[in-house]
C-alpha cells in the first residue's frame, strides 16, 4: 500500500466517523431531548442541589464540599478504570 492509499482509507474512515456522530446527534435530538426521561434527568441533578442549599448545616459548608469533591473524584477515577478495562 502506497502513501496515497493510505492517506485515502483515512480518510474514508474518517468520513464514516463523522457520519456516524451525525446520525447519533440527529437521534439524540429527535427521540432523547426534552422527552419526560430528559427532564427527570434534570430534575434530579438540579434538585438535591438546590435542597442541599436551602437544608445545610451552614457552618459544616466546607466539610460538605470537601467530602462531596473527594466522591466525584473517586468515583471518577473508579469509572475510568471500568472503561479501561471493558466494564
Amino acid at each position: 500500500m502506497d502513501e496515497n492509499q493510505i492517506h485515502h482509507a483515512i480518510e474514508q474512515a474518517y468520513q464514516l466517523i463523522v457520519e456516524a456522530h451525525r446520525n447519533m446527534t440527529d437521534i439524540w435530538r429527535t427521540h432523547v431531548l426534552f422527552t419526560r426521561q430528559w427532564w427527570l434527568g434534570v430534575g434530579l441533578s438540579i434538585c438535591p442541589w438546590l435542597f442541599w442549599i436551602g437544608f445545610r448545616d451552614k457552618r459544616a459548608t466546607g466539610q460538605f464540599l470537601l467530602s462531596g469533591f473527594t466522591m466525584i473524584i473517586v468515583s471518577s477515577w473508579l469509572d475510568q478504570l471500568g472503561i479501561a478495562i471493558g466494564l
